[in-house]
């Protein structure tokens, strides 16, 4: 009878009396990188063959159970099984491609590295395809329009005519006033010989 109530006694303690398991060692300490290439690496030869570098550190409890590369989102089929430093070399045809190591540790989900994206071929990232903008508008230096004219030049818009026509006036006017004075000693001679004239039929 004491053994049976021992025993119930012990299935009625609070669940908070009851060993747990040793909590597991959290894997915060854990890292992977890509050494290289490095982001934004570019490769002119079509195809180029790409050696990458991934290094994995361990520095918590959990276990390494696989390193692999991702490239553009495909695992490669070679992996490493430990911490360190594991590398790959693929070859790719041209365009964008980017990479990604992954780690698998005996518990937890998996561990990513950073991206790193690189090119292949094609024109140099960077590269000015475009015009000049000093090559712009030389067209224009300083010739003028058709139609348009000088400030320099002189020529009057409203016609040369305007402005001389003062000097000949004046000449023409000098020479009807000579014609006048000349006559009138003429025509009183005339008008004297005429009195004349009359005087002496008197």
């Amino acid at each position: 009878m004491l053994a049976v109530s021992l025993g119930l006694v012990v299935l009625a303690a609070p669940p908070d009396l009851r060993a747990s398991p040793a909590p597991v060692a959290g894997g915060d300490d854990d890292q992977v990188d890509i050494l290289q290439p490095e982001d934004g690496t570019y490769y002119p030869d079509v195809p180029s063959t790409v050696d990458v570098a991934v290094e994995v550190t361990n520095d918590s409890a959990l276990e390494i159970q696989d390193v692999s590369l991702e490239v553009n989102g495909v695992a490669q089929e070679m992996t490493c099984d430990g911490a360190g430093t594991c590398e790959w070399s693929v070859t790719l045809e041209e365009g964008m491609h980017e990479f990604r190591g992954v780690v698998v540790r005996n518990i937890g989900g998996p561990l990513f590295s950073q991206f790193v994206e690189i090119q292949v071929g094609g024109d140099p990232p960077g590269a000015d395809g475009g015009t000049a903008a000093s090559d712009e508008g030389t067209s224009s230096g300083g010739e003028a329009e058709p139609g348009t004219t000088s400030s320099d030049g002189g020529e009057d818009s409203d016609g040369g005519d305007a402005s001389e026509p003062s000097e000949t006036d004046d000449a023409n006017g000098c020479a009807c006033r000579a014609s006048r004075t000349s006559a009138m000693p003429a025509s009183m001679v005339l008008l004297g010989l005429v009195l004349i004239r009359r005087r002496r039929r008197l």
